[in-house]
């Protein structure tokens, strides 16, 4: 279909409202980008030999790198201001009338995080790490020494922690979560006591922001491979009217035949191997509709097999492709929908121009690998957090 061949009717609100909720809505983007910058601000306290450990604000970034969906690695640089309610004179009689104690840390670190579910809209983290911690106490604005001399400032640091991550726009997200930093010093609090280094406990929120990610074959940068791209240099318009040909078509229209059936659907292009793939879309006709599919294939098979899409609301469809044909290395698939008079056929793909699915592997490993390190670094901070040390 030409879209020189459309003009305007009395559905196109609702069909801009429905393709709106859509965006809004849908479980997960097309696909995931590489590369973020993350801007984080919270609260922390130190874990340690203070009685009354004061709660404090903290500043981090860091800067992402997924070379796989379910792995990031994190560099991470943070700005922590560490203070007490203790009696100066509990920690050292000579810092009473001091103006009290304050212990400026910066943590330089890096870490690994385990993302369970990469391709939803909501996606839970875990992350484990460590690095360096560079430091200094004072009392009142003075340096604290250690006979004469400038204590011992740089220390390492172990670090676990984990939270969610929601996405709110293919290029924004927003975060929250907490970790624990278990240093090698025990003087962060000026007291060395115990058998146990201090800590630094902090939760935070917030924003990161994702570099587009252009694939070598897909120029524009709209997730339509080259060779399937009516557009090569000007990216689609993603409002899930005919997002399958690279060409950005404006606002929906309709289209001349009036019993054509109206397809909006957000194709999907990365999945997960082996998983059911639900395919949704609105299906906008005057009238009643005699079928509506998915047709879908394995990248370089030439039969496609066919799955039903089920009515779950008033225009709202809905198709699950069942796992054991979500293999290869990529899936095909276009979604059509026929009028009960077999005189218009709306459609999202097309037999020659498919929506193309890149299919992610080992997914059942990666959540067990993220698991188990969950289960270790978080095991042990709240052992140590908890535990009664030994004077």
């Amino acid at each position: 279909m030409d879209k020189s061949n459309y003009r305007s009717f009395s559905l196109t609100p609702l069909i801009t409202i429905l393709a709106t909720l859509a965006i809004a809505f849908s479980p997960a983007y097309a696909v995931r980008n590489k590369v973020g910058f993350s801007l984080k601000l919270g609260m922390n306290k130190l874990d340690g030999d203070w009685q009354r450990p004061k709660i404090n604000p903290d500043a981090a970034f860091s800067l992402l790198f997924s070379p796989n969906p379910f792995l990031s690695f994190e560099g991470e640089v943070a700005y922590s201001i560490l203070r007490t309610n203790d009696s100066p004179s509990r920690i050292d009689p000579s810092l009473s009338g001091a103006g009290g104690l304050r212990t400026f840390a910066t943590p330089i670190g890096m870490a690994l995080r385990f993302n369970f579910f990469p391709l939803s809209k909501a996606r839970p983290f875990a992350s484990i790490g460590g690095g360096a911690i560079f430091w200094e106490s004072k009392s009142g604005n003075q340096p604290i020494t250690s006979q004469g001399s400038k204590q011992q400032n740089r220390n390492l640091y172990l670090k676990a922690g984990g939270g969610l991550e929601i996405q709110a726009s293919p290029g924004f997200s927003l975060f929250m979560g907490s970790d624990f930093r278990y240093t090698s010093s025990d003087i962060l609090d000026q007291i060395k006591s115990g058998d146990e280094k201090d800590g630094i406990i902090t939760g935070w929120g917030g924003v990161t922001y994702y570099f587009a990610n252009h694939r070598a074959n897909d120029s524009d940068g709209d997730n339509i491979p080259r060779e399937l791209d009516l557009s090569p240099q000007e990216r689609e318009d993603p409002n899930g009217y005919m997002d399958h040909d690279g060409r950005p078509e404006g606002e929906i229209k309709e289209p001349l035949n009036k019993n054509a059936p109206i397809v909006i659907h957000h194709p999907v292009y990365e999945a997960e191997e082996k998983h059911d793939l639900t395919i949704k879309a609105d299906i906008i006709s005057e009238t009643p509709l005699r079928t509506a599919a998915v047709l879908h294939r394995p990248l370089g098979s030439k039969n496609w097999q066919i799955t039903h899409f089920e009515p779950v609301a008033a225009s709202k469809y809905r198709a699950t492709i069942k796992g054991k044909d979500v293999t290869s290395t990529a899936l095909q698939y276009f979604a059509i929908a026929v009028d009960q008079n077999v005189q218009g056929i709306g459609y999202s793909g097309l037999p020659n121009r498919p929506i193309q699915v890149n299919l992610i592997r080992h997914g059942t490993a990666w959540r067990a690998l993220g698991a188990i390190s969950a289960t270790v670094g978080w095991g042990l901070s709240t052992y140590i957090i908890l535990r009664k040390q030994s004077l």
